[in-house]
């Protein structure tokens, strides 16, 4: 029987977001972009900053559930480009989500904010990130996010 799943911390990212673009009621739901602006990333085996320019693609669902949908790039202090595209949700109960909404900072354990990462590395010392999954839980502010990926070993 092979090894149980493990995590391990990879890294922690900083990221500055910006007032949502109302897209509008589709017939999924509701849907908006969140601009993804400047930040950073830290963890043991890599670091650097965010590229701005990215987004966050929002599907609310009538019951308040957030589809999250983001893709975007980072760069390594050492000049590397790589691709990180997560899938994920972000749900709570109302008055906790509503306060998430008015710009109130919310403590992370009243809110559930997960998702599944994807990252895409060039051939190199980065190589082992395509050859992985990661998964993510996240901190919503008014002004930015703070995302903790995790290696799933």
């Amino acid at each position: 029987m092979p090894d149980p799943i493990r995590l391990e911390w990879m890294m922690d990212a900083h990221v500055q977001v910006f007032r949502p673009v109302q897209i509008g009621d589709t017939p999924n739901g509701f849907q908006q972009a969140v601009p993804i602006g400047a930040g950073t990333f830290a963890g043991p085996r890599l670091r650097g900053s965010a590229i701005s320019g990215s987004a966050d693609w929002q599907l609310v669902l009538e019951d308040g559930m957030y589809l999250l949908d983001v893709t975007g790039a980072m760069l390594t202090d050492d000049g590397v480009t790589i691709r990180v595209s997560s899938k994920g949700m972000r749900h709570g109960p109302p008055d906790v989500m509503a306060r998430l909404i008015a710009g109130e900072v919310v403590p992370p354990d009243q809110y559930y904010m997960r998702a599944v990462a994807e990252i895409a590395a060039p051939p190199g010392k980065y190589d082992w990130l395509n050859r992985s999954l990661f998964v993510s839980w996240g901190e919503r502010y008014p002004d930015k996010v703070v995302i903790h990926y995790y290696q799933v070993l």
